[in-house]
């Protein structure tokens, strides 16, 4: 399993959430901004040191990063049964 992508997607929807820039979230985690706009943009691989500051700079929960994504055809099937 590929875990970027997961991370990224879930990195970009937490911020945008909480509606914060990739500066604004760097700023409250402590780190560069280069570093937050690498991992969404797939580029960095995050430590798990990093993913604990930012998790708690947007005030989620670590395993938050590595949900996965529901994909329309299983959304379908839960709105069904």
């Amino acid at each position: 399993m590929n875990w970027r992508p997961v991370i990224a997607s879930n990195l970009s929807t937490l911020r945008q959430g909480a509606g914060l820039s990739p500066s604004q979230l760097a700023d409250l985690a402590g780190l560069d901004p280069n570093v937050v706009t690498g991992i969404e943009q797939q580029v960095q691989s995050p430590t798990v040191d990093v993913l604990e500051v930012l998790a708690l700079a947007l005030d989620a929960e670590l395993p938050a990063f590595f949900r996965q994504p529901v994909s329309f055809r299983d959304a379908d099937q839960v709105l069904d049964a």
